[in-house]
């Protein structure tokens, strides 16, 4: 019996809450606004999880799609901090998917076109797709992006 694609994905997307400086919305409404468009395109090889720290309760949690994962008690960079964690849990959690991704909860993935490139492109290499911007300034200046 051959994989499903949610045991084997093609891609492992982490949706991460935004820093939302410039809109005032609660991450439960974008986690909502996303679920209601663009998660509703098909993308059967795309499995998607919002990403949120290891502390408190949502009122979605209910829906199956939040991962929690843990973060050291004085971060000094959440979000960088919380981009680590989520690509280690998804390594460890789907070692066989064959790429793993990231994005924040204010932006509007057209899963099904990524789909169609990612299973275009060999994934032997690192890519970037997308932008990668600094982490608004509250990380320590020491600290440093890296991207292969």
């Amino acid at each position: 019996m051959a994989a499903s694609p949610r045991d084997s994905p093609l891609l492992v997307l982490g949706v991460l809450p935004s820093e939302k400086q410039h809109v005032n919305w609660s991450s439960e409404v974008a986690r909502a606004a996303a679920r209601a468009t663009w998660q509703t395109l098909p993308a059967p090889s795309v499995l998607l999880r919002f990403v949120l720290r290891d502390e408190g309760e949502v009122s979605d949690e209910r829906a199956g799609d939040i991962v929690r994962v843990p973060l050291p008690p004085r971060s000094t960079c959440v979000c960088a901090e919380l981009t680590h964690a989520w690509f280690v849990h998804a390594l460890r959690t789907w070692p066989t998917a064959k790429w793993y991704g990231k994005t924040e909860d204010h932006i509007y993935v057209q899963t099904s076109v990524l789909q169609w490139e990612l299973e275009r492109l060999p994934h032997a290499q690192p890519v970037w797709l997308g932008a990668r911007l600094p982490c608004n300034g509250r990380c320590e200046r020491s600290q440093r992006w890296l991207v292969g």
